[in-house]
């Protein structure tokens, strides 16, 4: 039996070291969900602003045709 695994069998269970527990691997998961989570929502806001720019764009420029020009633009 290595002897990591014996030194540290008294001191919390038989985890070698460098080895992950099960706390550092959930709390590597949450960090992992966080940080996906958050680049979602930045590329969800930028694309909302971008679709709305091109909204207003379209608008802008339909509401300066005269009526004849509009449906013809449509």
């Amino acid at each position: 039996m290595p002897t990591n695994l014996v030194k540290n069998y008294g001191k919390g269970g038989l985890a070698a070291e460098g080895a992950f527990t099960d706390r550092d691997v959930a709390t590597q998961a949450k960090v992992c969900l966080l940080g996906q989570t958050v680049i979602a929502s930045i590329s969800l806001l930028v694309g909302g602003i971008g679709v709305m720019n091109i909204m207003y764009v379209s608008a802008q420029k339909a509401s300066r045709l005269d009526p004849i020009e509009a449906l013809r633009y449509e």
